[in-house]
């Protein structure tokens, strides 16, 4: 199985002048121990949870297309990126810079968003998202494999774009956060893969299962849909590591997101050293 790691909390004992260094050194170690990919949260403010809303947060884009400098190999991505954050013909030019820059390393990870107090606090209508989401991608996609694009939907529109240059694997794989009906249809219909939470129940066999129905649906096979669970480290005992991995990996799972939200390693100063540790733990459980 694939490991990947999220890194959710930018506060550590260095401070604000650290944050870049501790970084790269995050990005390098990670890579050359052979994690998969590396993921952050797209948020403006820090979320419930991991901390307090005026402790450090980087903008997702700038964070990552900084860890692209520094590592060779890991995917690249959001977890996840929100609907009405940026306009699609914005975001198709921010993650192809980031796919470009990266050698072809991008992931788009989308969701329909849930911080409302961020959306208040940016003046930003949070109705309709699943809506404006199924459009957004749909534009995204098109301005990858059309010269020019005009579109005209309800939520979004462009005249005669087009966007140079294109990513080198001419599309970005789309991955989808969220588990509503909803979102368990368009990542079976249009989406490259699902990033769920939690455990590997019965609730999850019931939505990895809705997710193939659609797919099949729309003439695709199931296996044209990837899947990432996460593996939230402080809400999981080490010794529920094993039950997680093969849970996950018997429902179809082929990667998994080492999740540090809420752990003492998002402030520790052997942060990089435990992962290391995590990483060797999971790779025996494969």
């Amino acid at each position: 199985m694939r490991i990947g790691l999220q890194i959710p909390s930018f506060t550590w004992p260095d401070g604000v002048g650290g944050i870049g260094p501790r970084l790269a050194e995050f990005g390098r170690t990670t890579d050359e121990s052979g994690f998969a990919s590396l993921w952050v949260m797209d948020h403006f403010f820090q979320i419930r949870g991991v901390g307090e809303p005026g402790e450090p947060m980087l903008e997702s884009y700038s964070a990552l297309s900084f860890l692209a400098g520094v590592t060779q190999t890991a995917k690249l991505g959001t977890l996840v990126t929100g609907v009405i954050y940026r306009h699609p013909g914005i975001l198709v030019k921010t993650v192809t810079a980031l796919d470009v820059l990266s050698g072809g390393r991008a992931y788009l990870g989308i969701g329909t968003g849930w911080n409302f107090t961020e959306y208040g606090a940016l003046n930003q209508d949070f109705h309709n998202r699943g809506a404006r989401q199924a459009e957004q991608v749909e534009v995204l996609r098109r301005l990858w494999t059309e010269a020019l694009v005009t579109f005209d939907g309800r939520w979004h529109r462009i005249t005669d774009a087009g966007i140079n240059p294109l990513p080198p694997r001419r599309r970005i794989p789309v991955w989808f956060g969220g588990s509503a009906e909803a979102t368990l249809r368009r990542v079976g219909t249009i989406g490259d893969g699902w990033l769920p939470q939690g455990p590997p129940d019965e609730r999850a066999r019931a939505a990895v299962a809705r997710i193939h129905e659609h797919a099949v649906a729309a003439g695709r096979a199931p296996s044209d849909v990837g899947l990432e669970p996460r593996l939230t480290l402080a809400r999981t005992p080490r010794d529920g590591w094993a039950a997680h991995v093969t849970g996950w990996r018997d429902i179809g799972a082929t990667h998994l997101c080492v999740d540090t939200m809420g752990s003492g390693f998002a402030t520790a100063d052997d942060h990089v050293a435990a992962l290391s540790e995590v990483m060797e733990a999971l790779k025996a459980l494969d």
